[in-house]
């Protein structure tokens, strides 16, 4: 999941399905959900509803934003998600040990 434009099957996760995000919502992206074009990792990690002037995980909902996780759950992440956490979440492969925040 975030590895850029080659695609990824489930197998290849080898970090918990329920601790790695797929999917994350993007609002105001520019990017329609048909496109072949996603939101890079590099972007994604910079935070939850960061104006940055590039795609990244965003949404309208005050204080977070929604993302859909390996397993099929959905989570809201809330805006103040510790870089470290919010990064260990985006890799699928990094080995590292983290929490969802609730």
């Amino acid at each position: 999941m975030w590895r850029g434009i080659q695609p990824m099957v489930f197998s290849e996760i080898s970090d918990r399905p329920s601790k790695t995000i797929a999917v994350g919502e993007c609002s105001n992206s520019g990017i329609n959900w048909l496109e072949p074009r996603d939101v890079t990792f590099h972007d994604a990690a910079d935070g939850i509803n960061q104006l940055t002037g590039r795609p990244a995980i965003r949404s309208s909902h005050a204080g977070g934003a929604n993302t859909l996780f390996a397993d099929g759950s959905v989570h809201f992440l809330a805006d103040d998600i510790k870089p470290e956490t919010l990064r260990g979440l985006l890799t699928s492969a990094g080995g590292e040990n983290v929490e969802i925040p609730e």
